[in-house]
């Protein structure tokens, strides 16, 4: 049976109850379907939401992936950038290992500097990690590499535990800082040195920098450095106190600060007595107004001196006056600025018309524009000088003034003007002008006696040259004793007259200062051998023992004059040989002193015969004059002798005494210095036997007047195998040299019709020829040979000469070739090849074919060789011997390159001459050597211009 169920008392029915909860599952069920469809229709709108949000969602996607895109080619750039920086990027670890780097890296090396300690790469990566790990922020630091300065900014990044470090090279910023350093170094050390005080202040009158002498100067107690940044706005009010104008002071500062404008050299008294020198200086910063600089200069000495200097000045103007002298003073433009009275008097003005006038209206016409330039040019540079001018007056006299000018200086030592001094020479100028007339009548009366005495020497020498040269080929023939005897006397007589004559031009030369001294070497032993084979036929004759001693010690040569010595020893034992009847006569040689280089070297010449009395001593050296005049009756003789000796002796640097006592003898020393030679030193000029037809086939043209000469010159020259033809004057031989051909000319000089010198012009420029031309004059007057050289001849002779002399010289210039013959033996100089004198293999080869160029040398070689023989020629007239060195060093080269080997020697002679000690010069080598080379490149030149070369 169904239980039946009560709640609470009441009865329920448990289907009814059953069919209740159907009910209520099933109306339960019909609400969730019902709120399950509602559910459905929402998930469909959100499911459409959805969607739209999907698709919202892709197109974001799709933006982002462009964004992102877009920005790893953002960050590639930029890691681009790093890595193609030229500067060092890396980043390192913690710990200093190298993550990532650029190739700049590889700029830094392994040699780093870091707070002066020298480290590796590596070494300085671990550095950078424990300063930033020390610091924990940004770490900049700088070092020096090998070549260069780099600032490295450290940036940690600590989430990421690594450090970027970026480099930038500031090595040129170093070099200005260090620059800009050094400069302020500099700056400061000058200003701190300099010897005047300096205040710098900025805007707004704060000192920026100062310097202890300016602190001196003002009785500052406190040192330089400390007043940095003093404000100085009333310093010129705590400090006016210190000056002799207060007041003036601090308003002249005022004003100075206010106008801002530069202010020099301004001076400033002090209440102590000092002055100082102010400058002024604003300072601005482009436009902008920075500061300013004070500068004070200690004068206070200066002012002294100027005072001093003024009161001088004073002095001497009122010593100028009473001297005489006028004094003028011009500003730099010339305008007259004083002038004395002295001054004024001399030109007839008064001091007001003068001053403010031009110095060149008053000094006219002497003063002209150019010289007053000249003037100014020269007081500019601080030069004084002295001068001379012609002047007018104010009433237009003539007026020579000798003027002393200086440059005339203001307080600053600049040159303001001129001071001038000038003294009145009008009268010493009209003496100088009478002095010069009587030396131009006096020169006159010297030419006139040169002329007398050259033609006398002509009209006496050419018949004594044929005289004395017929006795010789006279002497060469057979003869009988009587003939030999009366020959003799001929020669001899024509001998002394000839050494009268040699005597009398000897003296002539010795007086007008022309005669010269040779420096060749010589054997003293030969030089008195000579002299007595000379003499000894006298003594012989009169019984005299002659004889000569030499000291062992004199040197067996000896470099000098030795036809000066030979020509006073003739004069001094021809001497002992005329007035000694009996006894002997002695030479003596000895050395006095000596050294390595040189002996002095004492002669004496002692005889035994009439001797001089004491009050006849004083007068035997005076020209034509003899100690007694019953001498020249019984001896004979010019009374030159002894005079022309001791002047010779004199001309070579030695000196000469005599003692002598009357019917005793007489003792005549003598003492020369001379250089020690060698063998190679000696002159050799004899002929070898062997050389009688050395002139064989030579075809020779003589020009001579004179019948006797020509006929001795042609025998003698055709005894040695000559061809001579003959032509009585310079036109003759004109005519036949332009027809005929020559190997040799001998041309007289003193001819009628043309003379020597105008044949030899004509033969040289007119024919063109250049063949060898010696000179044979009877002319021996100093200078015919320099004239003769000077014309185109090659050589001098002096009639009457030698026959082995004569045949040597034309040998030489024939090219005849002997033994024992050189051309140096005559005019010691080189003989000129009348070949081709010239070679341009060496331009040629320089050239490498290009005949352009050997053109263009020796054009060249034309120009400048003919400027270089006018400059030879003006420095050998003004003896400027130092100049002709160097100038032959020039010429040395191109002679070089032209292949003229006949001047290779000389001009390196010339060179060495003139660079040498001017005291030891042998100036007659010098002009010697000059002629040639000068003679040579004429040719040369002559010679180019024939071929068209030039």
């Amino acid at each position: 049976m169904a239980k039946k169920l009560t709640i609470t008392g009441i009865y329920m029915n448990p289907e009814v109850e059953l069919q209740k909860k159907i009910v209520a599952l099933e109306q339960q069920l019909e609400k969730a379907k019902r709120e399950k469809k509602g559910l459905e229709k929402e998930l469909e709108g959100k499911n459409y939401f959805l969607k739209l949000f999907q698709e919202q969602l892709k197109e974001v996607d799709r933006l982002m992936e462009e964004k992102v895109d877009k920005r790893t080619l953002h960050l590639q750039s930029y890691a681009n950038l790093v890595l193609e920086k030229p500067d060092p990027v890396f980043r390192i670890s913690f710990v200093g290992k190298l993550l990532f780097c650029n190739e700049a890296i590889t700029k830094i090396g392994q040699e780093i500097t870091m707070y002066t300690h020298k480290l590796n790469f590596d070494t300085f990566l671990q550095k950078i990690a424990e300063l930033v790990e020390a610091q924990q922020t940004n770490v900049e630091i700088e070092v020096k590499t090998q070549n260069a300065y780099y600032s490295f900014v450290c940036v940690p990044i600590f989430k990421e535990n690594y450090i970027n470090v970026y480099g930038r090279d500031i090595t040129t910023r170093k070099k200005v800082e260090q620059e800009l350093n050094n400069t302020a170094n500099r700056l400061t050390t000058l200003i701190t040195n300099i010897r005047s005080g300096i205040l710098v202040e900025d805007n707004n009158r704060k000192i920026v920098f100062t310097n202890q002498l300016y602190c001196d100067y003002f009785n500052i107690p406190i040192a330089a450095e400390q007043l940095v940044g003093a404000d100085c706005s009333t310093s010129a009010q705590q400090s006016k106190h210190l000056f002799k104008d207060p007041e003036g002071f601090a308003l002249r500062v005022d004003q100075l600060l206010q106008d801002r404008q530069v202010v020099l050299h301004e001076e400033v008294a002090m209440a102590d007595g000092r002055f100082f020198e102010r400058d002024f200086i604003p300072i601005f910063d482009g436009f902008d107004y920075a500061g300013h600089l004070w500068k004070y200069e200690d004068i206070t000495e200066r002012k002294k001196n100027q005072f001093l200097l003024q009161r001088s000045e004073e002095k001497y103007r009122q010593i100028i006056e009473n001297m005489n002298l006028g004094l003028m003073e011009v500003d730099i433009n010339a305008i007259i600025q004083y002038s004395n009275l002295s001054f004024c008097n001399m030109l007839g003005y008064t001091q007001e018309e003068v001053t403010g006038v031009k110095a060149g209206h008053i000094l006219a016409p002497g003063l002209t524009k150019e010289k007053e330039s000249e003037i100014r040019e020269k007081r500019l540079a601080g030069i004084s000088d002295i001068y001379e001018m012609e002047v007018q007056t104010k009433e237009g006299e003539p007026l020579w003034l000798l003027g002393s000018g200086g440059p005339l200086y203001d307080s600053q030592k600049q040159v303001v003007g001129t001071t001038g001094i000038f003294l009145d020479i009008t009268r010493q100028k009209s003496m100088e002008a009478d002095l010069r007339e009587a030396i131009s009548k006096a020169e006159e009366s010297s030419r006139a006696k040169e002329i007398f005495l050259a033609n006398m020497s002509h009209e006496i020498r050419t018949p004594m040259n044929a005289i004395l040269g017929m006795s010789r080929l006279l002497h060469k023939t057979p003869l009988n004793e009587q003939q030999i005897s009366f020959l003799k006397a001929i020669t001899t007589s024509a001998e002394n007259l000839l050494v009268i004559i040699n005597d009398i031009l000897d003296f002539s030369k010795i007086e007008a200062g022309k005669m010269q001294v040779e420096h060749v070497g010589f054997e003293i032993q030969e030089t008195l051998r000579q002299v007595v084979e000379v003499l000894s036929y006298k003594a012989e004759e009169k019984g005299l023992l002659l004889r000569t001693h030499i000291h062992p010690k004199v040197a067996a040569v000896l470099r000098g004059d030795p036809y000066r010595l030979n020509q006073i020893f003739l004069n001094l034992v021809g001497n002992a040989v005329k007035f000694t009847n009996e006894g002997h006569i002695d030479i003596y040689a000895d050395v006095k002193f000596e050294t390595p280089q040189m002996q002095v070297i004492e002669f004496k010449v002692t005889d035994t015969g009439i001797g001089i009395d004491m009050e006849k001593m004083a007068h035997i050296f005076d020209s034509f004059t003899q100690a007694d005049n019953s001498i020249t009756r019984k001896f004979g003789g010019t009374g030159l002798g002894l005079s022309i000796s001791k002047r010779l002796i004199e001309l070579m640097g030695g000196s000469m005494e005599v003692i002598s006592e009357k019917d005793k003898g007489t003792n005549m020393t003598f003492t020369l210095g001379f250089d020690i030679g060698n063998s190679s030193d000696i002159v050799k000029n004899d002929i070898p036997q062997n050389d009688e037809y050395i002139l064989k086939g030579s075809k020779i043209l003589l020009v001579e007047d004179n019948e006797f000469n020509r006929f001795l010159a042609t025998t003698i020259l055709t005894n040695y195998g000559a061809i001579v033809t003959e032509a009585i004057n310079g036109a003759e031989a004109v005519r036949i040299c332009a027809l005929q051909n020559f190997d040799l000319i001998l041309m007289d000089i003193q001819m009628p019709e043309m003379n020597g010198y105008e044949a030899t012009e004509y033969i040289r420029k007119s024919l063109q020829k250049t063949l060898p031309i010696i000179a044979l004059t009877s002319n021996a007057i100093k200078g015919e040979k320099e004239k003769c050289l000077s014309l185109g001849m090659n050589d001098y002779m002096s009639k009457p000469f030698e026959e082995k002399t004569f045949i040597l010289c034309c040998a030489s210039w024939l090219g005849k070739k002997y033994e024992n013959l050189k051309k140096e033996n005559f005019l010691n100089i080189p003989q000129a090849s009348y070949q081709k004198l010239y070679n341009l293999s060496i331009l040629k080869e320089f050239s490498r074919g290009d005949q352009s160029f050997v053109q263009k040398m020796v054009n060249i070689f034309q120009d400048t060789s003919t400027e270089a023989l006018v400059q030879l020629r003006e420095y050998q007239q003004a003896e400027n011997w130092t100049a002709i060195g160097s100038l032959a060093h020039k010429m040395k080269a191109s002679i070089d390159n032209m292949g003229i080997q006949s001047l290779k020697n000389e001009i390196r002679e010339i060179e060495t001459l003139g660079k040498g000690d001017i005291q030891q010069l042998d100036i007659n080598r010098l002009n010697e050597l000059i002629n040639y080379v000068e003679e040579v490149i004429n040719q040369v030149l002559h010679s180019l211009k024939e071929e068209e070369l030039v």
